[in-house]
């Protein structure tokens, strides 16, 4: 007996035919077979009619079962291939069986440019090797052609080890028998991709094996394996992509992203606003930087990374030669004329200028570690700073020293000469090395011998204090250059 609903109204009897009704629909309800995403015919229960797919079925297409001979060589000639339809069956990463010298051997294809592989694939060419299968002792190469005199497949059968003789090898691909949702499953209005995804062409109007043009807002992919999306990109570079607004990648496997940049380098990239990565593996991001040598990087405002593995950031800053870093602002450039693969004079520029027409640098390193500031040096930790000195003020300190007095230079001659004579980079590069300038002019001035400089007092008024080996202070006049005042405190 079928169920049938009552609608039940305020003061109806329950009968025994209502009851026997409902307990007839429950009945049904509890032998009912569940769901079953495996059961295929649709005349038995538990079958789902609205699921997106269900395999019925695989099979296994042998491709190639043969033996062939080799002598002493680890490559057999082109191979014959069973089937016509091969390269339905072909696909990435689909399972294949085969047996080989007494062993089967398992896997999946792997796809590489135009070939597919079945094996070993370490064991290939340079260009398509990898780490897939490592364990099988062959390899069979398969590769699509296609000639103005012939096209076809062919395929191609490399053993691991060199070996004279005949070696038997068969080969089986797993397809499956894939049945798809009824259309009459799906919504009326369908999703088309025809109007935003084409396939890319060249300057003749051929298609471009791989090219895919996504939107049809007049952008290009014409490079192989290229990929151009957004508005008026353009993807010229084999396997390149272009992205945004009015963006080009014209070298192999260059990027171009963001508005108005151009990735025209080897391997390079470029991001932000208006930016040129045109160097080997260059990058360049940010807003119209310039990444021009090879290796380079170019970031902030308006900085050029010219020299080979160098590095410019900031703002409108110049990195010349080849691993130099430069940050800051408006930098003095590298005087060096060597060219830009060349190592400069400096290894690193601090810029402090304020425009283009008034460069400056705040602080420069040499290749040989001399470094040269524009300002003050303090030593110490922020808190307890030892002392704070420019090289003018050393200068001013030492100068009336040099001039007041005379060394005899020259003891079989008598000549007699003044520290004036001394050139200032000398005090410099004592004073920065760490050695106590007193010290170093103990040469020149024996009185001073048993002195040393207390710095950390400072200087003021061409004074300056030194103590004396029992931590006696004085005060110094430059004009005199002796300890002349005993300080108590």
């Amino acid at each position: 007996m079928g169920y049938t609903k009552t609608n039940w109204a305020n003061g109806d009897v329950i009968t025994a035919e209502k009851m026997n009704n409902l307990e007839s629909g429950v009945e049904a309800l509890a032998t009912q077979s569940p769901p079953d995403w495996n059961q295929n015919d649709p005349n038995e229960d538990g079958y789902i009619a609205n699921r997106p797919f269900y395999i019925a079925g695989e099979t296994n297409t042998e491709i190639v079962n043969n033996a062939f001979s080799f002598n002493n060589s680890n490559q057999s000639a082109p191979i014959p291939l069973d089937t016509e339809n091969i390269l339905e069956i072909l696909k990435n990463g689909t399972e294949f069986t085969a047996y080989y010298d007494g062993t089967y051997y398992s896997g999946e294809i792997i796809n590489k440019d135009t070939y597919y592989l079945i094996g070993n694939c370490s064991i290939g060419p340079e260009e398509i090797a990898s780490e897939d299968n490592i364990d099988m002792p062959f390899l069979l190469g398969v590769m699509a052609y296609n000639t103005p005199d012939s096209s076809g497949v062919l395929g191609v059968l490399i053993l691991k080890d060199s070996y004279t003789g005949e070696k038997n090898i068969s080969i089986s691909i797993k397809t499956l028998d894939v049945h798809k949702i009824d259309s009459k499953y799906l919504p009326d209005s369908k999703f088309d991709l025809s109007d935003r995804m084409t396939k890319g062409v060249d300057s003749n109007g051929a298609e471009v094996d791989g090219a895919i043009v996504e939107g049809s807002l007049n952008n290009t992919a014409s490079g192989y394996a290229s990929h151009a999306e957004g508005l008026q990109t353009v993807a010229s570079g084999a396997r390149s992509h272009a992205e945004g607004y009015r963006t080009t990648a014209s070298d192999y496997t260059s990027h171009a992203e963001g508005d108005g940049t151009t990735a025209s380098g080897y391997i390079s990239h470029a991001e932000g606003l208006s930016t040129t990565a045109s160097g080997q593996a260059s990058h360049a991001e940010g807003s119209t930087t310039t990444a021009s040598g090879d290796f380079s990087h170019a970031e902030g405002g308006a900085t050029k990374a010219l020299g080979e593995h160098s590095h410019a950031e900031g703002f409108n800053t110049i990195a010349k030669h080849q691993s130099q870093h430069v940050f800051g602002e408006f930098n003095i450039e590298d005087p060096s004329s060597n060219a830009s693969d060349l190592k400069g004079t400096y290894v690193e520029i601090v810029g402090k200028g304020i425009s283009d027409r008034s460069r400056s640098n705040a602080r420069t390193l040499d290749w040989q570690g001399n470094e040269r500031l524009a300002g003050s040096l303090t030593l110490g930790d922020g808190t307890n700073d030892v002392v704070t000195i420019s090289a003018v003020q050393l200068k001013n300190l030492l100068t009336p020293l040099m001039v007041e007095k005379t060394i005899e230079t020259d003891t079989d001659s008598g000549n007699v000469t003044t520290v004036l004579n001394m050139a200032w980079q000398q005090i410099h590069d004592a004073f920065v090395s760490g050695r106590n300038v007193l010290i170093f002019l103990e040469n020149y001035v024996s009185d001073l011998s048993d002195y040393v400089l207390v710095s950390h007092i400072g200087f003021s008024d061409n004074k300056y204090i030194v103590e004396d080996t029992s931590g006696v202070r004085y005060k110094c006049d430059t004009t005199s250059g002796y300890p002349s005042v005993e300080l108590t405190n």
